[in-house]
């Protein structure tokens, strides 16, 4: 047996245990999505690589404002399921729904390719940064299978295709299908909100690694970070994003709707996501020192000169108040900020990287 190589910033025998149980197709694809994904970053090695759920989702949700859409929806579906001896509930299909421009049939085939894409290259990297996973990518890290109608003239006349790993691994799928006129499945119809003339609905079925295994778990864990990447959009009433947990047996039967709230890590925006009593006014203030909260430093990027700007607030004495022998951190409001520790960076208005800091 071949000793693996040795990588500092990576535990190669970690990676290497993902797959003990899966099949050779499988583990071609998977690094294929890597290659897909660096090609996609220019090749920037510095930039981590994450297939955590909310990251994927986040990636069909960059593609749907990118495309102009106003309001993006994300539907998760339920089916109950016999386990020990009762029927529990489990995420069965998620859906990505938006009001965007759609894709004629040549792009719509593109998005399905590793390595393709509309905005590759470099002089069109000019909208909201990009996670750089890619359609396909993004979506077999997460389902066996996805879905793709886009339409441009009305849902009657939407287009479809789609990727099926287990039609890759029997060889029965050998390249992207041509896009054909196929009607929308009636479950979406049913449950989307915002069908307009134009726009895209990307389906996961076949899901098989996703940590949470309701759409309500999907949706409790997702509002928060989806809130605060796209905050300037919803704070600005240019996007809304409607979040939707239901039974597949029973459309009707919705689990949890709601709409995702600006999460502002500064907390100067009103209206938030933020607990009582700062979620209609802002819980810190603009910093009041020698000089303005802002300070603008430029920076040299590949022979460019770009203004990076850093900002600083800090919490008001209301929100640093407590009764005698509790510590405001430990309020509400205190653990919504406790989440929030980190740097990010947002490019104009759009939240590009973001670290934790411990």
């Amino acid at each position: 047996m071949y000793d693996l190589p040795i990588y500092d910033n990576l535990n190669i025998s970690a990676l290497a245990g993902l797959f003990d149980s899966t099949t050779n197709s499988y583990k071609y694809l998977y690094f294929l999505s890597l290659l897909d994904i660096l090609k996609r970053r220019s090749f920037d090695n510095l930039l981590p690589i994450s297939f955590q759920e909310i990251y994927a989702i986040a990636e069909l949700m960059d593609n749907a404002i990118q495309a102009g859409a106003s309001q993006v929806e994300l539907l998760c579906g339920e089916r109950k399921q016999p386990m020990e001896g009762r029927k529990r509930s489990r995420i069965e299909q998620i859906a990505v729904l938006d009001n965007g421009r759609g894709m004629d049939a040549n792009v719509l085939r593109l998005a399905l390719q590793f390595g393709n894409g509309t905005y590759l290259d470099q002089d069109k990297h000019t909208g909201i940064g990009r996670f750089g996973m890619g359609l396909p990518s993004s979506s077999i890290s997460q389902c066996q299978r996805v879905d793709v109608w886009s339409w441009q003239n009305g849902i009657e006349n939407a287009l479809h295709s789609y990727l099926d790993l287990d039609e890759i691994k029997n060889r029965r799928m050998t390249e992207v299908p041509e896009p054909t006129a196929r009607p929308i499945p009636m479950t979406w119809t049913k449950i989307g909100q915002k069908f307009g003339d134009s726009g895209t609905l990307v389906v996961w079925s076949k899901i098989d690694r996703c940590m949470w295994r309701t759409g309500k778990a999907i949706i409790d864990n997702s509002e928060f970070v989806i809130g605060r990447m796209y905050r300037k959009f919803i704070n600005r009433h240019e996007v809304k994003i409607r979040m939707l947990a239901f039974d597949l047996d029973a459309l009707y039967d919705i689990i949890i709707e709601k709409y995702a709230l600006p999460n502002d890590p500064g907390y100067l925006i009103e209206k938030t996501s933020c607990p009582q009593p700062f979620d209609n006014q802002a819980m810190f203030r603009p910093w009041e020192g020698d000089t303005s909260y802002e300070a603008t430093y430029k920076i040299n990027f590949k022979d460019k000169e770009h203004d990076v700007k850093v900002r600083f607030s800090y919490a008001k004495e209301e929100a640093r108040l407590a009764e005698p022998g509790k510590n405001p951190g430990s309020l509400p409001h205190g653990q919504h900020a406790a989440k929030n520790v980190g740097v990010s960076v947002v490019n104009l208005t759009y939240l590009v990287w973001e670290s934790q800091l411990s």
